[in-house]
Formats: structure tokens, sequence, C-alpha cells
């Protein structure tokens, strides 16, 4: 059941894995650095690379929105963990390949299914802001590039905030460039630590963006927590 606050004026919206085809854009993005470096034809099996890339990546982004380590052992740990993992032959090239990832990625422009619909519908009704946390110069670009920039009306970015979610300066930074309170606000996100954990934190409605039910079992008595799904024509018929 989804009971819409009957205030809401403003949806703080994540990015990455919520509206933006993460995994998909990610994935042709660092084949073609790879190719483009000539580290390609090292790989047997770029799939499997790619899974251990993405288990490594997600360890180090946690690591850095946490605050244990900087943006430079991230770019680049990232790479030459992965390497010595399954690719030691490509080890010291790590930079190079995250230059030319971070070139290339922003350039895809998959969207989740019903994602462009929903902005579509929901930027004549609310106040649209983007919410990530990412490097500013490679968020601003996805977003030129899907062609999603027409329907957002703020892009508030942890780099350029100084804080990541969940850290509730974010939050309440995004609030503050809507002018609105957080119970006039909606957060939408895929991620339970940074985007759901850290709106309830702050007593703002959200929907949880996932499929898996069971990974928010911990949050699902919030009073803040309005629906958990990753159907944007569903979220589209609610709001």
């Amino acid at each position: 059941m989804f009971i819409k606050p009957t205030t809401t004026k403003t949806l703080l919206i994540d990015l990455d894995h919520t509206l933006w085809d993460f995994e998909s854009n990610s994935k042709v993005a660092l084949k073609q650095a790879m190719e483009h470096l000539n580290i390609l034809e090292w790989v047997e099996d770029y799939d499997l690379f790619f899974e251990a890339y993405e288990k490594v990546n997600t360890s180090y982004w946690e690591k850095y929105r946490n605050r244990e380590i900087d943006k430079e052992k991230l770019i680049i740990g990232r790479f030459e963990d992965t390497f010595a993992q399954v690719l030691p032959k490509a080890k010291g090239l790590g930079l190079r390949l995250n230059n030319s990832y971070l070139e290339l990625m922003p350039l895809q422009s998959k969207l989740l299914p019903g994602a462009w619909e929903f902005l579509e519908y929901a930027s004549g009704k609310y106040h649209i802001v983007l919410i990530t946390n990412g490097f500013c110069s490679v968020q601003r670009k996805k977003l030129y590039t899907s062609k999603i920039d027409q329907f957002v009306d703020h892009v508030v970015i942890s780099e350029e905030v100084g804080a990541p979610k969940p850290s509730s300066k974010i939050f309440q930074y995004a609030l503050s460039c809507a002018n609105t309170r957080k119970s006039d606000a909606i957060m939408i996100g895929d991620s339970l630590e940074a985007d759901v954990k850290g709106a309830l934190a702050m007593g703002i409605p959200t929907i949880y963006f996932t499929d898996d039910e069971l990974s928010g079992s911990e949050v699902k008595d919030s009073d803040y927590l309005l629906s958990i799904t990753n159907d944007w024509y569903w979220i589209k018929e609610q709001l």
C-alpha cells in the first residue's frame, strides 16, 4: 500500500542505479577503455573480469563514502586491486584505465526502464532535485548525454557539497536548494545505506528503489518508508 504525503512538492532522486543504468553503461565504457589501452586482449572472459571489478568498486565506494579513503585512492585502487585478483599482467595501469573509463562512461546514455517517462511526467508536477554521490564532471555529463538534464531543477553532487550520502549535510543542502521542508519531499534511491537510511534518519519520506524486498527488512517498519519497488511506471501512477 502506498500513501503519498499530501504536501509533497519536491522529489529528491538518486542518479546511478536509480535513473541512469549504471551497470549496463559502466560495462560498455570499461570495455571500450580497456580496448583503447590494449588491455582487453589480455582478458579471456570480460564478463568475469567485470564481475570482479564490480565487487571491488563497490567496496571502494563504501570506503570513500565512509571517508576511509580519498578520491585518489578510490580511482586507482579499484582497478589495481581488480588487476591483482584477475589480471596481474595489467599491474600499474590503474590510473590510465581510470582516466579513460571516466571519459567514456558519461558518454553512455542508457536509462532504467520507465525512468524517462517518469521524469517527463514528474517535472510538470514537482520540483526535482538530483542528489548523487560521485564526481562533478562525470555526473553532469551523464545528465547531458542522457538528455534528462531538461527535467532537473537542481543537481546536488557530493563532491561539490563536501559530504556524501548518507550525511545529513547533503540532504539538508538538497532541501535548501528547493526551499522545501523535509515533510514536503520524497527521496527515491537504490542504496539502502546511502539513500534510504540517510533520508529516513532525516525524517524524509522515502521510496527504496529495489526489487529486493528482503534487503529492506531493517527499515520496513519506519514511519517514513513509503514503498519498496524499482518500477518507475508504478511510482508514476502513485505520484
